[in-house]
This record gives structure tokens, C-alpha cells and sequence, in this order.
């Protein structure tokens, strides 16, 4: 009698537990999907790079990617090429929206993410951590490549 009362006691908490915990399905990271990240490599000399990638929202609702970390750079930003005149300059930008069901290009010569102030070198090849946010979607922690300038997409 006693064993099987403290059988009970153990299972309950547990179920109670497993039984209330989220499905993963309802995740908000598991809305986003990333896709063909790179981060371009750059001459030992530089101190900045840039990180490509397509952002796939499963989602019918829309999100907006606020930001990114990486342990290699200082700081992360969200940057895009305008064409002002005759000019192509460089902006930084708050957000990004992705519109739900649709993905959106983080490519050279238009969006992408600027990594400034590397704190090391970084070749071809290598791996590199990058944290997401993300307006409403949980961060999301991924492992991106670092590739040569003829093997960014």
C-alpha cells in the first residue's frame, strides 16, 4: 500500500505537468524558419561583416525581426541598400515585417544584417552563432557559415 502511494504521489506531479506544458507546435519559434544563412567573409583587416538569409513565416500572422547577437561582433544591425539619386547607400532599419505565409530575402544589395566590429577574424568555412529576435516569435539561436564572396547566394 505504501509503495504504490508513493508511485502516485511521484506520477501525478508529472502528469499534471506533461499535461499542461504547450505542444511544441504552439512554440512561436517554430513559426520561423530560416533558411540559406551565410555570413560573408571578409579581409582580416575589416571590421565589419554581413549575414544573409531567407526568413519563412508559417504563420498567417505577421512578424518583424527586431534584431540579432553574435558573439563575434559588438553589435548587430539591421541594415538595407537604398538607392537615393544616383547614389546606393547603406540604411539601418528597426525592423524588418514578414508578412505571414511569405519569406523575405536578407540578400546582398538589399536587406541583410550588418555585424560591426568583429572582434576577431573570421574564414571561410567556419560556423558562427547568431541569435534572432524577433517582435513575437521566440529568439532563435542558429549556426551560420561563414563563406567566401563567390559562394554567397
Amino acid at each position: 500500500m505504501k509503495k504504490s502511494y508513493l508511485q502516485f504521489a511521484f506520477i501525478f506531479p508529472v502528469l499534471f505537468i506533461l499535461l499542461n506544458c504547450p505542444d511544441k507546435s504552439d512554440i512561436s519559434s517554430s513559426r520561423i524558419q530560416i533558411n540559406r544563412a551565410s555570413i560573408l567573409e571578409v579581409a582580416p583587416v575589416q571590421t565589419t561583416t554581413a549575414a544573409f538569409m531567407e526568413i519563412e513565416n508559417h504563420s498567417s500572422d505577421e512578424d518583424f525581426l527586431i534584431g540579432a547577437e553574435t558573439e563575434i561582433a559588438e553589435v548587430c544591425e539591421i541594415h538595407e541598400m537604398v538607392n537615393e539619386g544616383e547614389m546606393m547607400r547603406m540604411k539601418k532599419r528597426d525592423s524588418v515585417a514578414i508578412p505571414g505565409g511569405e519569406t523575405v530575402l536578407l540578400r546582398r544589395g538589399g536587406l541583410h544584417l550588418m555585424l560591426i566590429d568583429l572582434k576577431r577574424e573570421i574564414h571561410d568555412g567556419e560556423v558562427i552563432p547568431l541569435k534572432l529576435k524577433f517582435k513575437n516569435a521566440e529568439d532563435i539561436q542558429i549556426k551560420i557559415p561563414v563563406k567566401s564572396f563567390d559562394k554567397i547566394n
